[in-house]
């Protein structure tokens, strides 16, 4: 067996005047859950880790338990414990219904905006991704990327000319995504490093595109991946039965 993937993380100031009192509920209930998960007190002085889960020193205490055992090879999951009173029956629930199954991770997302759907590219939000990406009736071909991401930059302009390709055709959407300000939760779906590039077919499973980063090259995948036939201004065409003709 190998170590323990899931850890139960609280953020709390060491100073506070009940952290005796405090530390002794956590030890109590990581007896309960020994073998299990990983119980561990992060000292608001660890102001990276707090940043990274969004805490500011103003909320702690704040618990979190970060998942990195996902069976998908999917990305860490957080659950964020929502009680405001960490008392030894709240964290024990809160533990037995993570272990149960039975709570949703907790995903960030950027705030929509009106002109997000309006471009030649479209601007996915992970509040907005199953409405628009799972759900939108279409073929989307999906960056993830990030602000900072050198590659990413490269990329840009060849993905505006992409989405400027495809914006007349209704069945397909040439989207994006700052995976840095954004989360989603789908089994299929890991993204690992930038730019990440997935195929969402229309009511299909997921997959990662591997090919070379030229528009041509994104044009080709769609014109054998795509689920419904389309035509390109100059008369290229794509879909199924582009597929039949090769």
């Amino acid at each position: 067996r190998g170590p323990i993937k899931q850890h139960m993380l609280t953020f709390i100031d060491m100073k506070v005047d009940y952290i005796d009192d405090f530390k002794e509920t956590l030890t109590k209930v990581a007896e309960v859950n020994r073998g299990k998960l990983l119980h561990i007190i992060v000292p608001s002085t660890e102001e990276r880790v707090s940043e990274y889960f969004g805490f500011k020193d103003k909320d702690l205490p704040k618990t979190v338990i970060a998942d990195m055992g996902s069976d998908s090879g999917a990305g860490m999951k957080k659950y964020m414990f929502d009680e405001v009173e960490h008392t030894y029956e709240n964290l024990i629930a809160f533990e037995n219904d993570f272990l149960a199954g039975s709570l949703k991770p907790s995903l960030k997302s950027a705030d929509s905006k009106p002109g997000d759907m309006t471009g030649a590219v479209k601007v996915i939000t992970g509040e907005k991704f199953e409405k628009e990406v799972i759900k939108g009736g279409k073929d989307v071909l999906l960056e993830f990327y990030a602000p900072w991401c050198g590659h990413c930059k490269s990329l840009a302009p060849k993905w505006d000319e992409l989405g400027e390709k495809f914006k007349d055709i209704k069945t397909i959407m040439i989207a994006k995504m700052d995976a840095t300000a954004n989360e989603i939760d789908h089994p299929d779906i890991n993204v690992k490093g930038f730019p990440t590039i997935f195929f969402i077919p229309n009511e299909g499973e997921p997959s990662q595109y591997e090919g070379a980063r030229e528009v041509d090259d994104f044009v080709k995948y769609l014109q054998t991946h795509a689920t419904a036939p389309f035509e390109l201004e100059g008369g290229l065409k794509g879909g199924p039965g582009f597929k039949d003709e090769l």
